[in-house]
């Protein structure tokens, strides 16, 4: 096997991880089973809230 598979490969390992955790987490976010407020989540300023009027 060539270096360039071996890349290849761990990057195809790496994705099926990813879609792995996506697809375990991801119906317990949305659903509320997953609790979140304790988490230190700190938004970017463009996504900040405008000011009341």
């Amino acid at each position: 096997m060539t270096k360039a598979q071996l890349k290849e490969l761990e990057a195809d390992l790496w994705r099926a991880a990813d879609t792995r955790t996506r697809d375990l987490l991801l119906p317990r976010l949305i659903s509320g089973k997953l609790p979140v407020e304790a988490l230190p989540i700190a938004f970017p300023p463009s996504m900040a809230a405008a000011p009341a009027h």
